[in-house]
């Protein structure tokens, strides 16, 4: 199915962000899944006014993938008012008039090309070889090709049996191994595998950061139960309400309760930098299209 953004017309693009902005001002827009009712909505229920996501295609033009992948990004910025600036530099970078219908593939191969530009070492033969046909596809596809179902289906298949396969192997191989699994579907035909495969790298950058940082299950089971152990003795017949087990870590136990604060920091830091990189991956696209 071909697109036309905003059916070539800028007055659609722009009233789209006039009631992105009355929505805003009004404390109607509540950034999350597609929705919208008297109180307000999602980015996309707030342009739409509506929760059927056919009336995107129909009313701007736009393709359901990127509808779904807009309102999940916009979920994950820290305010309504960030949410609402990225909308706009979203629908901004949007030429009218062009065909994004295919685009959603070509978010797809900046995830991928990451994967290989990030990997520390090469990736195994089979892990590349999945990666390359799932790959393949998305090319076709972001040529405006039509790739048959059975394609797809292919794919999908051989990657999720590699990723079953892969429970022995570094992390980071599983990781990207995921990634491609759930890449390997057809954005036209099902909306939200844009979003999920840049949600899943962004989950594999955060958890390599943690990795890098020294922490593994080990220390995250360890921190677990001494949390728990500080809350039976300490905290659970406690008179005061507003006593916590991480008081009670940072009494008794300073040093794990400095090592617990600066993971939490690291996670932040890696949720930071990873949302400002798919953001980036779809602003990319959108503007070259």
């Amino acid at each position: 199915m071909a697109f036309s953004a905003f059916h070539a017309d800028d007055k659609l693009r722009r009233e789209a962000v006039d009631k992105l902005r009355a929505c805003l001002a009004d404390g109607k827009l509540k950034p999350g899944p597609l929705h919208w009712d008297a109180d307000g909505g999602s980015v996309v229920g707030c342009i739409l006014q509506d929760e059927d996501l056919s009336q995107w295609e129909l009313r701007l033009g736009l393709p359901q993938w990127l509808a779904v992948t807009l309102d999940a990004l916009c979920a994950q910025q820290p305010s309504e008012t960030a949410a609402f600036d990225f909308a706009v530099a979203a629908i901004d970078a949007i030429a009218p008039g062009s065909d994004l219908g295919p685009a959603g593939s070509a978010v797809i191969l900046a995830v991928f090309d990451r994967i290989g530009a990030e990997s520390p070492s090469r990736l195994p033969a089979g892990l590349t070889d999945a990666l390359d046909s799932v790959r393949a596809l998305h090319r076709r596809a972001a040529d405006d090709e039509q790739v048959s179902p059975a394609e797809w289906r292919g794919a999908r298949k051989s990657a999720t049996a590699l990723s079953d396969s892969l429970s022995e192997t570094p992390k980071w191989e599983q990781s990207c191994a995921t990634c491609i699994e759930t890449a390997a579907w057809d954005a036209q035909r099902s909306p939200s595998v844009v979003f999920d495969t840049l949600r899943v790298w962004r989950g594999a950058l955060m958890e390599r950061a943690i990795a890098g940082f020294g922490w593994d299950q080990e220390a995250d089971t360890a921190m677990g139960e001494l949390l728990q152990s500080l809350y039976d003795e300490y905290v659970k017949d406690s008179p005061d309400p507003e006593l916590t087990v991480f008081d009670m870590l940072a009494k008794h136990h300073p040093e794990q309760d400095k090592r617990l604060l600066a993971k939490y920091e690291v996670e932040r830091g890696a949720a930071d930098t990873s949302l400002g990189e798919v953001t980036g991956m779809l602003l990319a696209v959108l503007s070259r299209n």
